[in-house]
């Protein structure tokens, strides 16, 4: 039966033949993922496993649904892309020209005209090897259709080539147009009505050429910008050794050395909407000047963010270009850094209010003895923030940010703040108090007890494990080897990120995680029900969850120590609260016992019988002496039924039977087989 317009309706028994063709064409990608060790955590995935269908995070897919606009519905793909564009040219919309705007953009259309005085370093071939060499070759292209991996393919004539004309636009300042244009495709924002165009984040395609040359200019800005300490210490995003726990434990050791004094805290955390996508273009040049940026290198990325060009492409339909006149590109290797020179003269607190910056996550948090002492002075701090904003053009959403009252108690409060505290506000809009609030990645809650977070990683981890179940389940072929790199590799991380941050809390909340450590272990082995924990950690060389995050923290907090931002160094240098103190704080998890799984002594098997290999029996090979025990118990066993047969003048036919009796009296009577723990 066929469809009107295109396309073939598929009878039930077409998709099973479907169904079952895709399964033997899968087979040898199967069975080479089965035999072949995982090498690494992501290349493993990809080279080996990619072939299947993606299994973490994929949902029920379908079809794209009408567009919603003000006045109709968008069905056809042409009609889609006359509203995609409009949605994405309204985020990135232009600033409104004021005296002042009108001021900066004139001085800066001065200095660009002006001819560069200053040279930047010459790109060297070996320069260019190395960033070829690194190219990821399962990325997708630009309009030019140039992929990466045809990239790798070039010999090194090719590559001298490609080095001449980088240093050519070096030395005419000067960006390829071709290489500005964009396919823009929307990624739908999880959570978000699929209807809306709003709702799809917009993600550039950009040409793999110009990539490589945004590299060679990202290479020049850093070292100009890190390496003299333009940037300012509060800001940890897109530079290099340093990352999100770090920032994260600064927040909790703040809070946490509050609580020790007695002290409450309240944290403001700001959402700024669609921060890359509305960067005022002259704003940005004139900070690049302010920063003392080389003229050249501000030359060039003048004509890399000037007269951009996108295309919408939806399904296999491209729109005709449009001129992007703000933001800087998604998907660009540049922007980041680009965003973080933008956001580098952000005021700084005095009143004592710290600031905290991730990108375009900022926080800004206070400690104090009273409410009302704190709450006057962060206010104040929010509008001279909130001044800023409106001055260079960046929006800030108040309903999705959020303000946490931090105090300590060993019990959840029902109130997120006391009834009388009074409310902080972003431009007259109230900031609503939260309970907990999701900051890079962790869920902090008002007490600092993380068992928020615990249980959101835990359901997250289970979910993994749900879906990789067929490749680590009890019936899965793969070697132990290789079941247990896809733990370290896709769910041990979910439930281990930042942990450093969280390895202090209660054992009890983190025993729930270990829970699904446990259970990987005995589904991965097919262990029976007597085969301890400790056991199975032992043979699959696996450490427990609190021992991988004790070292973890240990490792963590001596770089941490000897850091040269003095914001790190700073909040990881203090002596942790004795074991019998009240308050325990992330350094306390460096001295706590090991856990009784790692503690307990344990008659493990010998190291050099386990046996990771492709075939099942040869894995059985890891539990040869409990095994042994059981085959001990059959006859022991067995004598007791034949000799209770001698007695009672039975009949051998009557043996089987007495042997299921007497098994069900041992477990009724609580005996458990010899050398089996309960």
């Amino acid at each position: 039966m066929l469809a009107e317009g295109s396309g073939e309706f598929r009878s039930p028994e077409t998709a099973r033949e479907c169904s079952k063709a895709d399964e033997l064409k899968m087979q040898p990608y199967a069975a080479q993922a089965i035999s072949t060790p995982l090498i690494g955590p992501t290349r493993a995935l990809q080279q080996l496993i990619g072939k299947w269908p993606k299994l973490l995070n994929r949902t029920a897919t379908s079809p794209y649904p009408p567009l919603r606009t003000p006045t109709t519905l968008a069905f056809e793909d042409r009609e889609k892309l006359s509203v995609s564009p409009t949605a994405l040219k309204d985020n990135a919309h232009t600033s409104p020209h004021d005296p002042y705007t009108s001021r900066i953009e004139e001085e800066v259309r001065q200095k660009v005209s002006l001819d560069p005085k200053d040279d930047l370093d010459p790109v060297t071939l070996d320069e260019v090897k190395g960033l070829v060499k690194n190219l990821k070759t399962r990325k997708a292209p630009g309009l030019d259709g140039i992929s990466n991996k045809a990239i790798k393919c070039f010999s090194s004539p090719l590559l001298a080539l490609l080095v001449a004309i980088f240093n050519a636009c070096l030395k005419n300042c000067y960006f390829p147009e071709v290489w500005k244009d964009a396919v823009i495709i929307g990624i739908p924002k999880p959570g978000k009505p699929r209807d809306l165009p709003a709702s799809y984040r917009p993600i550039s395609l950009l040409s793999s050429l110009g990539k490589l040359y945004e590299k060679i200019l990202k290479s020049r800005l850093s070292d100009h910008l890190f390496k003299k300490g333009l940037i300012i210490d509060e800001q940890f995003g897109f530079r290099p050794q340093h990352s999100c726990p770090q920032q994260a434990l600064r927040l909790v050791e703040y809070i946490s050395e509050g609580f020790k004094r007695k002290h409450k805290t309240v944290a403001v955390f700001f959402d700024v909407a669609k921060a890359f996508d509305r960067v005022w273009h002259a704003g940005l040049i004139h900070k690049l000047y302010t920063l003392e940026v080389p003229d050249r290198l501000v030359l060039i990325i003048h004509k890399y963010i000037s007269n951009r060009h996108f295309a919408f492409r939806h399904e296999h339909t491209i729109s005709s270009k449009k001129i992007l006149r703000a933001g800087v590109p998604q998907g660009s290797t540049l922007s980041p850094l680009l965003y973080s020179a933008y956001t580098n003269d952000i005021p700084r607190p005095k009143t004592g209010v710290q600031l905290a910056l991730f990108a375009d996550d900022t926080t800004l948090f206070l400690r104090s003895d009273s409410l009302n002492h704190i709450i006057p002075r962060l206010q104040r701090a929010i509008n001279e923030l909130t001044q800023w904003f409106q001055l260079w053009r960046i929006e800030v959403n108040s309903e999705k940010s959020a303000a946490i009252y931090f105090d300590f108690s060993n019990i959840k409060r029902t109130l997120a703040v006391p009834y009388n505290a009074p409310t902080l506000r972003i431009s007259n809009a109230p900031i609503p108090w939260q309970h907990n609030y999701k900051y890079l990645g962790i869920t902090l809650d008002k007490h600092l007890h993380f068992r928020d977070h615990i249980q959101r990683v835990r359901k997250l981890a289970i979910f993994y494990m749900s879906r990789l179940s067929g490749m680590i389940g009890r019936k899965s072929k793969m070697s132990l080897l290789n079941k247990r790199t896809l733990y370290t590799m896709c769910i041990r991380p979910v439930m281990t990120y930042a942990c450093p941050v969280f390895a202090h809390a209660a054992p009890t909340a983190l025993q729930d995680l270990q829970v699904i450590q446990n259970k990987f272990c005995r589904r991965a082995t097919g262990a029976q029900w007597y085969v301890k924990n400790s056991v199975l950690h032992r043979d699959l060389e696996l450490p427990t969850l609190s021992k991988f995050m004790k070292d973890a923290s240990e490792r963590f907090f001596s770089i941490a120590i000897n850091h040269t931002n003095p914001l790190i160094s700073a909040a990881a240098s203090y002596e942790a609260p004795p074991e019998n103190h009240f308050l325990r704080r992330p350094r306390n998890a460096l001295s706590d016992p090991p856990d009784d799984l790692t503690a307990r002594p344990t008659r493990a098997l010998a190291t050099s019988s386990v046996q990771y290999s492709n075939a099942r029996g040869r894995e059985k090979e890891i539990y040869t002496k409990v095994e042994s025990r059981r085959e001990k118990e059959r006859i022991l066993l067995n004598k007791e039924v034949a000799i209770g047969a001698e007695i009672h003048g039975r009949s051998k036919a009557n043996v089987d039977q007495l042997l299921h009796l007497s098994a069900s009296a041992r477990w009724r009577s609580g005996r458990t087989p010899t050398g089996a723990s309960p």
